[in-house]
């Protein structure tokens, strides 16, 4: 079936780049990624804000409280992906070791993210991975919970609809033009 509907894709165009290759770049360049900078301010007169940062710690409490249904005090994980600078993973842990003291020796915390530039979490394990990675970079055995709050906007994207029909959006322009164009003032 995916077979079947590639085929409905148009062909790039020479000198046309897909728009996930764009967007990718200007999310996570090493040089000018807006993630990837160590730039992005959360908060009040920031960039934006997240139920996790907005709430905090209450929305991660509230996570925890759900955790703590289905986790027996045997070993678990909690992997928050495309875990930004930890706030949510730091505010669920806090929570779990809170309530269940006696488990915490238990609880193994990991944050999966493309870029450290943000993490801000002591006590939590850090794993630079990218959503296509995550499999490779969870622990085996899993046991546990994995979490991701707005992992899916910070995807990127090639295929789309418009009134039923499938497209592509595609980007005019070379590797150098779009260079000098993020790199530019």
């Amino acid at each position: 079936m995916l077979d079947s509907f590639l085929t409905l894709l148009p062909a790039p165009r020479p000198g046309m780049i897909p728009f996930s290759e764009y967007m990718e770049r200007c999310l996570y360049d090493p040089k000018w990624g807006y993630y990837s900078s160590g730039e992005v301010d959360f908060g009040y007169g920031g960039d934006f804000w997240t139920y996790p940062h907005r709430l905090s710690p209450w929305f991660g409490e509230l996570v925890a409280q759900r955790i703590l249904t289905i986790w027996d005090g045997e070993p678990f994980s909690v992997v928050d992906v495309a875990a930004g600078h930890g706030r949510f993973l730091r505010d669920i842990v806090a929570a779990l070791r809170r309530e269940r003291p006696d488990w915490a020796a238990n609880l193994r915390a990991i944050a999966v993210d493309r870029s450290g530039a943000n993490l801000e979490v002591e006590g939590v394990e850090f794993v630079q991975a990218s959503a296509d990675e995550l499999l490779d970079a969870l622990p085996r055995p899993f046991r546990g919970v994995l979490v991701a709050n707005e992992l899916f906007d910070a995807l990127a994207c090639d295929v789309y609809r418009v009134r039923g029909e499938v497209c592509e959006r595609l980007l005019v322009g070379t590797d150098e033009d779009l260079d000098a164009v993020l790199d530019s003032p």
